[in-house]
């Protein structure tokens, strides 16, 4: 209810009243109408302090009593005050009415005397300290209370300016300061710590950080219940406008999030349906139009990977009398790589074969000139001729040491060279060593008719182990063409030689040891030479065929049949090979070694000067002498007369015997049978010699050494 504030002095005082006050009104609340004694020292402390010093005083209930409190009870116990003992206070009780003055005017008092101030909660009171003759104030604070609440809340005796007021224990009335500062003109708050909330923190401007536990600059989030689920980060107004980022927590990964307009290095970012703009950068991203430094960890860009794939793809054009390009050269200008050959070419400058290759195709009856036009090779290149017929060919001339090869693949030995027929090489050089392709590339003829000049050593050469010749026909120029076919490393099946070559020079040579012939013919005079590798399905059809084993390492010959011409080991090994070979002749010379021959037959008159040569069910029809050592004959046959030599010591020789036997030399030992009236004679000087033999006549033992034993079968 509205009731009028009035003051009641004490009853002694000298003034009963104070015109200067107002009345103003206030709400009288049931619950302060009750008797309260306050007791110092016991429901109110003062502490100790110097005569003149103000001292507040929190009490827990106002001291009203009745309708308008104009009697109360203050206490009656005496406290001490700077030292001295105090009256107590009277029970009477003043109001102050005036609200203007409620903080100030507790001077209008009297000793003893007090008065409330309801507006402000403040008890002021007013005594003399019995020990000085000074005064002190007294200012007792009580919590009045207001709006039917359940209790008056005291605070504490001074706060912070500003302060965020904070419930001091759980009674919900007592007070306590805090850290935390509001400005009172924009809002903005300091001294706030870590915030843990399991609600929506909303921030308008910013979220600042930089407390104790903290970086500056850093917000600390907290992820719920769930650690690995992360921490959803929203921006903007709430709804559906919002922008939201899912954050990394510890255990899972942590990083940096990736801002706009500045240069980052991220590390294991999966990106998912990603949209890049512009242009991308960087040592993983590769421009190279070969794809030669490709890898499993970059990537390319879409204009290397284009140049890649047009390099593979072949561009086509005719070429020749009534094509598109009159030459090749020209078509390749225009980066055509695959040229059909419909007319005559007549080629005016080097042919450079692009990166994904050429590949050329004559047209039947069409000749390819290339003059004295090389195609070259800037690196592992490919390079095709493919003939229509007999008739299409391909025809150079090199007249100069400076071009000395059509296809020069040079150092580039990863290069293919192809020439796939039925057509024709046509080789008019005049140079010397003009072979068709450089020597350690990779070469691939097949059904090819080749045309050598009469030069030395101007043929199909195969120097690589990957290199293959098939199906050969190779026309003999003049006597002075070698080489026109060799092989140090690759395979040449089916090489026939057609016309007349000299006996005297290598028409054919399988010169390494990795060389292989595999089916060789002749039907005019040509020669062979091989130092190392196989020579394998000899066949001469006519004319004479000289075939030279020059060498210290391995060569095989098998299946030779040779009818005319001579068999010559000029320089060999004993490890040379000769299997199933019919020899028409052969010439051992003065070498110390010759080789193995298995299943062969020998024809003609043969001396074996070489020491530890070895046949094997070999048959020897012309007279045949050991003037060597230590050569072994098993299983043999002798058509005509064996003469051992004088100086021709320790061979074995076992077999049948035609012819006579004629033994001059020491230490042999000959086994077998001899036919009917077949001498074998040891001549004079003849020693340690064992003949153990079937005959039809007794040995002749002129030697008139008891040394040589002889056991004799007589049929």
């Amino acid at each position: 209810m509205n009731i009028q504030r009035d003051i009641f002095p004490k009853k002694t005082a000298t003034s009963q009243s104070k015109p200067d006050y107002a009345l103003p009104t206030f709400d009288q609340r049931a619950s302060e109408k009750t008797t309260s004694t306050f007791t110092a020292g016991t429901d109110f402390t003062i502490p100790a302090g110097a005569a003149g010093t103000e001292v507040k005083i929190l009490l827990s209930t106002a001291p009203i009593l009745g309708n308008f409190g104009r009697t109360g009870n203050f206490g009656n116990s005496s406290f001490a005050w700077g030292g001295a003992a105090a009256t107590t206070f009277d029970t009477e009780v003043a109001f102050v009415a005036d609200a203007s003055n409620r903080g100030g005017d507790a001077s209008g008092l009297a000793n003893g005397e007090y008065m409330i101030d309801y507006e402000a909660g403040v008890v002021y009171a007013k005594k003399a300290d019995a020990g000085t003759t000074g005064t002190c104030a007294y200012t007792f604070l009580s919590t009045l209370g207001g709006g039917g609440g359940s209790g008056d809340v005291v605070g504490p005796a001074s706060s912070t300016d500003n302060a965020v007021a904070l419930f001091d224990g759980t009674t919900g009335k007592l007070l306590q300061n805090s850290p935390v500062i509001v400005d009172p003109s924009t809002g903005d708050t300091t001294g706030q710590r870590d915030i843990t909330a399991s609600r929506n923190i909303l921030a308008q401007d910013e979220l600042q950080s930089g407390v104790a536990g903290s970086a500056a600059g850093t917000v600390r989030l907290a992820s719920g219940d769930d650690p690995l689920g992360g921490m959803t980060l929203s921006v903007g107004t709430t709804g559906a406008t919002q922008s939201q980022w899912t954050l990394p927590v510890a255990g899972i990964g942590e990083g940096t999030v990736v801002g706009t307009g500045v240069t980052q290095t991220l590390e294991k970012k999966t990106l998912t349906s990603p949209v890049i703009d512009t242009q991308v950068t960087g040592s993983a991203v590769l421009d190279d139009d070969t794809f030669a430094t490709a890898s499993a960890t970059t990537v390319a860009t879409s204009e290397s990977i284009k140049a890649y794939v047009d390099s593979l793809v072949y561009a086509d054009a005719t070429v020749g009398t009534g094509g598109q390009y009159a030459t090749i050269s020209a078509a390749l200008a225009a980066s055509k790589s695959r040229l059909l050959v419909v007319g005559n070419v007549t080629e005016s400058s080097a042919c450079a074969v692009p990166s994904n290759g050429l590949v050329i195709y004559v047209n039947k009856g069409v000749n390819l000139d290339m003059g004295a036009n090389q195609f070259t090779f800037a690196g592992n290149y490919n390079a095709t001729v493919i003939f229509q017929a007999p008739s299409s060919r391909l025809t150079w001339a090199f007249t100069a040491a400076t071009n000395t090869r059509l296809f020069a693949t040079g150092a580039n030995t990863g290069s293919i060279v192809t020439i796939l027929g039925p057509g024709t090489l046509d080789n008019n050089s005049t140079q010397s060593g003009c072979y068709v392709q450089d020597v350690s590339s990779i070469a691939v003829y097949e059904n090819v008719w080749y045309e050598p000049p009469n030069v030395a050593n101007c043929g199909i050469y195969l120097g690589n182990s990957q290199s293959r010749a098939t199906n050969i026909w190779i026309t003999a120029p003049g006597t002075t063409a070698t080489d026109v076919f060799r092989t140090d490393a690759g395979i040449g099946r089916n090489i026939r030689l057609s016309g007349t070559f000299t006996n005297a020079n290598d028409a054919v040579t399988v010169g390494g040891d990795a060389g292989v012939i595999d089916g060789i013919t002749n039907n005019g005079n040509a020669k062979i030479a091989i130092s190392g590798g196989k020579l394998l399905n000899v066949a001469q059809d006519g004319g004479t065929l000289n075939i030279d084993v020059d060498s210290s390492d391995q060569s095989q010959i098998v299946n030779l049949f040779h009818t005319a011409g001579t068999l010559a080991i000029a320089s060999g090994s004993n490890d040379n090979r000769f299997v199933n070979c019919e020899i028409a002749a052969i010439s051992f010379g003065a070498t110390s070694a010759i080789g193995q021959f298995t299943n062969c037959e020998i024809g003609g008159t043969i001396t074996v000067a070489s020491s530890g040569s070895q046949f094997t069910a070999t048959a020897f029809s012309g007279a045949t002498t050991f003037s060597g050592d230590g050569n072994i004959a098993n299983g043999c046959t002798f058509s005509s007369t064996l003469t051992i030599s004088d100086g021709s010591d320790g061979n074995i020789i076992n077999g049948i015997f035609n012819g006579n036997v004629s033994i001059t030399g020491d230490q042999n030992r000959i086994s077998g049978r001899l036919g009917t009236s077949v001498t074998c004679t040891l001549n004079s000087g003849a020693e340690y010699n064992n003949i153990d033999v079937t005959i039809d006549q007794a040995v002749t033992d002129s030697s008139g050494n008891a040394t040589n034993a002889i056991s004799e079968l007589v049929y």
